[in-house]
């Protein structure tokens, strides 16, 4: 329903109520009124003459009395019938018995009974005021149709009165509204009233100009939101690394093209799907559960991944955890490390090959300088002992290097074996001071056992052990300055075995720190031409140590020292008597 037809109920529920009003309430009572006026205008006719028909019936001329009521009777057409009787009851008038009068609107006008003395009349006229009511019913219905004539010319001007200044401008505010939506900023209303409408004209304006500039806002938001997605997406897509998204039961959402490359699937045959379709997690690294949730950020892991055509391949995995829309997922960046661990194989092979074969006549070579230095060939020139000693000491540096490279490369491909052993650890830490005793004497330094927990045991190769200590021992030793000692401590504490190396040397700069268990690393390049090594004892140590179910830390102090401990689980007097 439109709001001209709205405005229009009002108008038409009020003439409604107005013809209502007349037909039913004001009708019947201007007829009652008409009436009563009728009514009233008989009963003073017959009041005119009520003296003359008592006159002539007390004076006994009934005839005069007869020729009066017939002349009046015969004046008055309205009038059908009139009755008189005296003051015994008795009809003096008509004589005959009247007849029963029907039809028509009959309406009876009594007059009392009128005494002169002892005698007297009275009167009663029945007369038929059908013609007056008839013009009274003319008059009503003109009075009707005049005052609805009145009420619809009223409407009709209301109507025209709202067409002109109220639904005229809503239609045009409408009309601008349709043109706003269609994206024409330019639409103007007339806003010089200063009613109501002029106001919403005025605001309108308001918002129009406001929602063009929203709306400006929006497109330029909408272009840089489009444009960074498009060299996301790009990026994405073009980036040699796959990168998947999971939900947290592992759920393949998406991913890009390089996964279709490296796996060989399309991106429909994926999404949808389990990671398990490409990854092999055989011993359930990928922290994925419905039941249990992992807070990761950035970890990294080596797994295998299964090629469409079936063939197993390593792959590197960083796994990163996100929260879209309230929703936890996870970024799962995929590497092809094929290459990579053939390059390593290559590489490793090649350090055992050349390992090897420079051990044996490197063996040799000191072998030789042995003799020689010990005078076996004969007695040499100190200028010629000189150049055999360094000849010696590079020998010694070579072989060092060359074993510290197979430890390494044993390690990395777990070839290196342990023979675990429960023992002491005090007495380990003895024979491994006394093993260093002379590469510390040779430095001015000296080793002092500071306290010990005698009745701790570890369970570990002895050999290893011995190397552990000896690679601390000697780095404590070689950084220490001449006339200081190595203190080395042993403390048992909640199931665990702490070994503590102090040495009072330069300390270790904090951005040295990441990187001081990588290998062929040392804190100053200088320090390896001064004091020697190879650059790989901390990382074979670091190896050796989680291999035996361990930890290693530090602490250090610029100018003050620093400390490693080495940490192995203690075994308990049960164990120990099983073993």
């Amino acid at each position: 329903m439109g709001l001209r037809a709205k405005l229009l109920i009002p108008f038409v529920a009020g003439l409604a109520l107005l013809a209502v009003l007349l037909w039913v309430v004001w009708a019947p009572k201007f007829m009652d009124d008409a009436k009563q006026d009728y009514f009233q205008n008989q009963k003073a006719v017959l009041l005119a003459f009520e003296g003359v028909l008592v006159r002539d019936y007390l004076a006994g001329d009934i005839a005069a009395m007869y020729s009066t009521l017939e002349t009046e009777l015969k004046r008055n057409p309205d009038w059908r019938q009139l009755l008189v009787v005296n003051q015994n009851g008795q009809r003096i008038y008509p004589l005959s018995e009247p007849g029963v009068l029907t039809g028509g609107y009959l309406l009876h006008v009594p007059l009392a009974l009128r005494m002169e003395g002892d005698q007297g009349v009275a009167l009663t006229l029945i007369t038929d005021w059908s013609q007056r009511r008839a013009v009274v019913i003319e008059e009503l219905l003109m009075i009707k149709v005049t005052l609805l004539t009145v009420f619809s010319l009223l409407i009709g001007g209301g109507l025209i009165w709202q067409t002109r200044w109220v639904i005229e401008p809503l239609q045009v505010m409408r009309h601008a509204a349709e043109r706003l939506v269609e994206g024409d900023y330019k639409v103007r209303l007339p806003a010089e009233r200063a009613d109501e409408i002029g106001q919403l004209s005025r605001s309108f304006h308001t918002m129009r100009d406001e929602l063009q500039h929203t709306m400006g806002r929006m497109e330029a938001s909408r272009r840089d939101l489009q444009e960074s997605e498009t060299r996301q997406r790009t990026i994405l897509q073009t980036v040699a690394d796959g990168v998947v998204t999971l939900d947290v039961n592992g759920t393949i959402c998406s991913i890009n093209q390089a996964v279709e490359r490296i796996f060989d699937y399309r991106a429909d045959a994926l999404v949808g799907k389990n990671i398990s379709i490409l990854i092999i997690d055989r011993e359930r690294q990928l922290p994925l559960r419905h039941d249990r949730l992992f807070d990761v950020q950035g970890v990294s892991m080596e797994l295998e991944a299964r090629h469409r055509s079936g063939n197993i391949f390593p792959i590197e995995l960083m796994l990163n955890r996100m929260e879209l829309d309230g929703e936890e997922m996870f970024t799962a960046v995929v590497r092809d490390i094929t290459d990579r661990k053939k390059v390593e194989r290559l590489k490793n092979e090649f350090v055992s090959t050349v390992s090897h074969e420079l051990r044996t006549p490197l063996t040799s070579i000191r072998g030789a300088l042995g003799l020689v230095n010990g005078g076996a060939l004969g007695e040499v020139s100190p200028r010629v002992l000189e150049m055999l000693s360094i000849a010696t000491s590079n020998t010694e540096r070579l072989l060092l290097l060359i074993n510290d490279l197979l430890d390494i490369q044993k390690i990395e491909t777990g070839e290196i074996d342990f023979s675990l052993e429960t023992c002491e650890v005090v007495a380990l830490v003895r024979q491994s001071l006394e093993i260093n005793a002379t590469y510390a004497r040779d430095r001015s330094v000296s080793f002092n056992l500071a306290g010990g927990a005698e009745s701790s045991w570890v369970r570990v190769d002895v050999g290893r052990f011995v190397q552990i200590m000896s690679n601390l021992l000697s780095n404590a030793a070689k950084f220490s300055p001449m006339g200081q000692q190595v203190d080395v401590s042993v403390r048992a504490r909640e199931g665990m075995v702490t070994i503590a190396v102090a040495d009072r040397g330069p300390g270790i700069p904090e951005d040295f720190l990441p990187k001081l268990f990588d290998k062929f690393t040392q804190a100053d390049a200088s320090d390896v031409r001064e004091k020697g090594g190879t650059g790989l004892g901390l990382s074979i140590t670091k190896a050796l140590v989680e291999r035996l179910g361990g930890t290693i830390t530090l602490e250090t102090q610029l100018g003050v020292g620093t400390t490693f401990f080495v940490c192995l689980p203690e075994v308990v007097a049960e164990s120990r008597a099983s073993a």
